[in-house]
């Protein structure tokens, strides 16, 4: 390995990080396919993208959704128990317990 400029301590990258950079060539190849793509495949992209959008914002609603009516089912069941616990302090005391 060469001496860097800035001295002999000076680090420089000399194995592989894991890191991918894209360099000018991989840009090129990707204008490329591109510019190859025809009209149809743009038009196919575009509608794909719009439709995940409305799927991404439905499944957000029904997420919420879902969560209110559990919570309001929640509810209900507990005012249930409170309303049979009411009912069997009402009840004549030579009834049993059912």
């Amino acid at each position: 390995m060469r001496e860097h400029a800035n001295g002999p301590d000076h680090t420089q990258l000399n194995k592989p990080t894991g890191v991918a950079v894209a360099d000018h060539a991989t840009a090129r190849q990707t204008e490329r396919r591109m510019l190859i793509m025809n009209d149809n495949e743009k038009a196919a992209i575009d509608e794909i993208a719009n439709a995940l959008q409305v799927i991404n914002l439905l499944s957000t609603r029904l997420r919420q959704d879902l969560g209110e009516s559990a919570q309001q089912a929640v509810d209900l069941e507990g005012a249930t128990a409170r309303a049979v616990r009411a009912m069997k302090r009402l009840r004549p005391d030579g009834k049993k317990n059912r």
